[in-house]
């Protein structure tokens, strides 16, 4: 299927896919997006590290359930994180997951210092109302700064750390918050990125939380395990940064080694760490 590469000097690689439908669920505030039902913007960003099948059922609920014409992804790159696959890897993962859809997904590595600043951005090229779609934690985060040091978003749209109503978390939310109807056929609550990279490192593909298309990827790119002998890895990583960071900035301690870890992983660590020295 053919995919539309679009270049976006402001925000890096972008990706386009095409959509796939899905169904309401029964959440209890599965009809208060109705009240936002003239947005059809929305923003979702995460490390995807990997995608798993929650990340699938998430972005399909809110394009079908919230309306959405168009769901920006951010793919996160900065902070303090090292990741283990680099932004254009788990890019790549994101665009064979969703490669099944039309004109609604743009999936994009995220060139600013922060989610805020990404945001922000966005918002003021495309000069409409968003919809931010976060984690319950997240928002709860959120919650404990000043009402006016918080960015000012249209619609916030939550996602429910566990769907079961007996569980969920007394939160008083915002007027213009409410959670997100997920859909799924299968239960996606305990899905873990931390647990499926453990379960990819000991190659136990047997109800991995990734679709088949991701899992595909990640075995044909040796991605989360390393077969090989890790001090020769390790040599190699240290040789590498300092043949790197000799050329642009004074050399200084690696950052820890992670056997993990892609080598395109390394290059972004390397330059995010020269950056951070600069300022």
């Amino acid at each position: 299927m053919k995919i539309y590469v679009i270049l976006l000097s402001l925000f890096g690689l972008v990706y386009s896919a095409n959509a796939k439908d899905s169904v309401s669920c029964n959440s209890n505030e599965e009809n208060k997006y109705q009240f936002y039902s003239d947005i059809k913007i929305g923003i979702y960003s995460g490390t995807f590290d990997p995608p798993t099948k929650a990340h699938n059922a998430i972005i399909r609920s809110a394009i079908k359930n919230l309306g959405l014409e168009k769901l920006y992804i951010f793919v996160n790159k900065n902070g303090e994180k090292n990741y283990k696959c680099s932004s254009q890897e788990r890019v790549a993962m994101l665009q064979l997951m969703l490669e099944d859809l039309q004109d609604k997904v743009v999936i994009i590595a995220q060139a600013s210092d922060n989610k805020r600043s990404d945001y922000l951005m966005i918002k003021k090229i495309l000069n409409q109302k968003i919809i931010h779609i976060t984690g319950e934690d997240s928002y709860q985060r959120r919650l404990f700064v000043k009402p006016e040091n918080r960015v000012l978003f249209d619609v916030i749209a939550i996602i429910a750390r566990d769907t079961d109503q007996d569980k969920a978390v007394d939160i008083k939310l915002e007027k213009n918050a409410f959670y997100l109807p997920i859909t799924s056929n299968e239960s996606i609550e305990s899905i873990s990125s931390t647990k499926t990279r453990a379960k990819l490192a000991m190659k136990r593909y047997n109800n991995i939380d990734v679709t088949p298309e991701v899992l595909s990827y990640i075995i044909e790119h040796s991605l989360y395990y390393f077969p090989g002998n890790v001090k020769e890895r390790e040599e190699r990583y240290i040789e590498k940064y300092y043949a790197y960071v000799g050329k642009i900035y004074a050399p200084c301690p690696p950052p820890e080694f992670d056997p993990l870890a892609s080598e395109e992983s390394w290059g972004e660590t390397f330059y995010k760490m020269i950056l951070n020295a600069k300022k």
